[in-house]
């Protein structure tokens, strides 16, 4: 069961290194059960996600924030 939940907060953290956007529609998409979309956001789950990747990826703050 550990060893399960291990590999995939590895998968997780390595996909978010990779692309953050794909790793977030797969968890998106295991959460809800539906397709995440990033283009037309309609509901709060939507625009907060868009936000975080369009807004936080690009502030300085958050980045070196991170980095810490």
């Amino acid at each position: 069961m550990k060893i399960t939940k291990l590999i995939k907060s590895k998968i997780k953290k390595n996909l978010t290194l990779i692309s953050p956007t794909l790793e977030t529609k797969i968890s998106y998409r295991f959460s809800f059960g539906k397709k995440l979309d990033l283009n037309n956001p309609k509901t709060f789950n939507e625009k907060i996600l868009w936000f975080k990747l369009n807004t936080y990826n690009n502030n300085e703050l958050i980045t070196n924030y991170k980095m810490r």
